[in-house]
């Protein structure tokens, strides 16, 4: 039984007259309607090929949640509250909070990379501040948030 991908599939079932097929495709169609040809996703194909070669665990994570605990968010709150006292512009404020969160946001998909490196933190907003966190099984846990311009992180 020969094996497609459903992202593959998806291109071929098409709203096309089926005038418009090449006859590669024509046959493709006729066998996946015959239940010859297989149908996964990528994940699928992926986790079969981990079984295959013995593979227990992942190699890398690609989904974690982000947890801020409520240290690193008062944080925040506190610099984007500096941000609105100096700016008295609460758009400006807000887009800076959510501008935060945004790069934050993605670790969920980069945090694995830092799993090796003995510390853990990155720049965010070109440098302007710096996030320091902690991976978990599931979770990365933000831990701390910080202007560049000070010299350590403050306590609460």
């Amino acid at each position: 039984m020969e094996l497609i991908l459903a992202q593959d599939l998806a291109k071929l079932r098409t709203d096309k007259p089926q005038s418009f097929y090449t006859n590669d495709e024509l046959d493709l169609l006729h066998q996946l309607e015959n239940g010859l040809i297989e149908t996964k996703s990528h994940a699928q194909v992926m986790e079969d090929l981990r079984k295959k070669l013995g593979i227990t665990e992942k190699m890398m994570k690609f989904d974690y949640n982000i947890v801020w605990p409520q240290k690193a968010e008062i944080k925040l709150f506190y610099q984007a509250d500096y941000i609105l006292q100096q700016s008295q512009n609460p758009i400006i404020a807000e887009q800076f909070y959510d501008a935060i969160k945004s790069e934050v946001d993605k670790l969920s998909f980069t945090a694995d990379v830092y799993r090796l490196r003995k510390k853990k933190e990155i720049p965010i907003l070109n440098g302007k501040y710096q996030v320091k966190f902690l991976i978990g099984q599931e979770n990365v846990y933000i831990v701390d948030f910080k202007s560049a311009r000070q010299n350590s992180y403050s306590f609460l």
